[in-house]
Parts: structure tokens; sequence; C-alpha cells
């Protein structure tokens, strides 16, 4: 697919175009907070006669969605300041004590493409990880397991009102784990039911709550009550802050949904969702959501929230 710039930088010679790029070149591409490096290769030239320059992850559209290798992703953890490790390590700790009460088989991680999801994803991936590691070294046989999320299911709660742009995130995103993220029919409600009948072994779901959002007043393991169907909820990143989870995503630079760079906090649907107004701009442009500095202002391009009957799986975004 070729990418074009909307204008050429100054530097660059007459007979430069920005050529094809590869899914391969943009996953092996350097990455630099929200930026991406693009090869900037002359007509006709070699591969060692190129330049690089910034070009930005908007126009990319989200068509390759990097995702690290599980060592890379640790080593990048490794970096992170002191509170957000703690962050991390406490997270995978819940999420490995899950997998090893409940087993791999047994759990589920319920995905909606949205910023805290991302960050419950690979929480997920470290975990599964560690599990593995301890599994190989007490039988003395390797693990077949590469921390993406072999074993455990992804699951969606489909909405005929999603953005396209996640939509298509998740898809890209699944593409590049070999993953597949089952969609599945109906509300919330619906949807546990059908997944549930379809995987009565299911025990446990891994979900993306903070302890900010509407529903977020529960413990890290929840088992379900009244009229949802028998589970136990599992919410690794309950005590994170809105600001813990732009730290993790740009601190280990992973891909997220492109919205967020549009001024967009927190997403629901297109009829519920506008760009934050807080992050507006003098010109009318909006700021990057990582950018927003008043955590209580997350929902605030949520529209007519009082109106609008809120999805629980929307909670995750």
């Amino acid at each position: 697919r070729t990418l074009r710039a909307h204008a050429p930088p100054p530097w660059t010679a007459a007979n430069a175009t920005l050529t094809s790029v590869t899914h391969d070149c943009l996953c092996r591409g350097s990455y630099l907070g929200s930026r991406l490096s693009v090869l900037l290769i002359p007509k006709g030239g070699w591969w060692r006669n190129y330049v690089r320059f910034p070009f930005s992850r908007a126009l990319v559209w989200d068509k390759c969605v990097r995702v690290m290798d599980k060592e890379a992703l640790r080593a990048r953890v490794a970096q992170l300041p002191p509170h957000l490790q703690s962050r991390v390590q406490h997270s995978v700790q819940v999420t490995r004590d899950a997998l090893e009460r409940f087993g791999v088989q047994h759990c589920a991680l319920s995905f909606n493409g949205g910023k805290d999801s991302v960050v419950l994803l690979h929480i997920t991936r470290l975990a599964l990880g560690e599990v593995n590691e301890n599994r190989s070294e007490n039988s003395g046989t390797p693990s077949t397991q590469d921390g993406t999320l072999e074993g455990v299911r992804v699951i969606h709660f489909n909405n005929p009102d999603d953005f396209p742009e996640v939509v298509e995130y998740m898809h890209n995103l699944a593409t590049s784990l070999g993953v597949v993220i089952q969609t599945l029919p109906g509300n919330y409600i619906e949807g546990l039911q059908t997944f549930l009948q379809e995987e009565p072994k299911a025990r446990a779901i891994f979900m993306g709550t903070r302890r900010s959002d509407p529903d977020g007043q529960q413990p890290e393991f929840s088992h379900s009550s009244g009229k949802y169907p028998d589970f136990m909820r599992v919410n690794p990143i309950l005590h994170w802050s809105y600001a813990d989870i732009w730290g993790f995503l740009r601190g280990v630079g992973a891909d997220y949904c492109h919205l967020y760079d549009q001024g967009y906090t927190s997403l629901g649907s297109v009829k519920n969702t506008e760009r934050n107004p807080a992050l507006r701009q003098p010109d009318g442009s909006y700021r990057p959501a990582f950018e927003l500095h008043d955590e209580s202002l997350e929902r605030s391009g949520r529209r007519h929230r009082t109106e609008i009957p809120k999805r629980n799986d929307e909670a995750l975004a």
C-alpha cells in the first residue's frame, strides 16, 4: 500500500518518492513515541540509499499493528518508572493467580480495542509467559507457548455502532498476534450467555475495568451475580489510573487505535462518543489523549451519558 505525505519535506530530492511500505517494514521500523520512521527511497535507488523522516501514525491508519515479542516487552517494562513497574508486577500477579487457579484453557479475555484492554492484553501476555516458563522448568520440557495468548480465548461483545477505526485496529492486532477474536452477538448479557454455552468449561474472564469506571467498585476477583451467567470476573488493572495507562502504552511503545491521537480519550460507540472538549486547541484541532492531565475529564467526550444506556463492556475503553 502506498503511503503519501501531504507535502514532501523541504530536503527531499526532486526524484524522491515515498514507496510502498510492506507490513514487515512497518513492523520492523523504529518507533519513537507515537511516530513511525518510514523509509523514503529515491526512484531507482538502492535500499542502502535512503533517509528517514517521521510519519504521523494517524496517516498510517493502523494498517499494520506492531506487536513486540515477550522478551522485548519485558525489557521495556524494566525501563518504566518504579511506580509503573509496581503496577505491572501486581497486575501480572493477579492475572497469573487466575491462570493457575482456573487453568489457562478455562480463561478468556474480553477485548474491545480500547486503551485499557490493550494494556490488559499485554499484561496477560506477560503473565502467560511466566506461567509457561514455570511449567517448562518443572516438567523439564520446553514450553509451546510464546506469550501471544495461546490457550486464552479472546472475546469481543459486538456492537454495530463501534467505530470502524476500532474494528480495523482489532482486526490488524489479532492478525499480528496470530489470534482469533471471537465476536459475540447481542448485548453484553446475551453475549456472555452465548459464550458460556459454547464454552461451558470457561470459568474466568479477564476484564479491563478500572476503579474510575462506572462499574469499577468491585474487587479484583468478582463472581457474577443476579442476571449474569455464572463466571468469575478478573480485574487485573483495577487500580490503574488514566496516567498509568498512558505511561505504560507510551513507555513500552505499544500500538493503540489512532483515534486516541485525534482527541478521543474514552471510546464508546459512534453514537455517544466525540472528541474530548478539554483537548480542543484554539485553531480547532485536538491534542492527543495522553496530554489530558485532569483525569476526572476522561469521559467528557461521551455524549448524552445520562440518556443512553451504557453497555457494560464500554467500561473497558
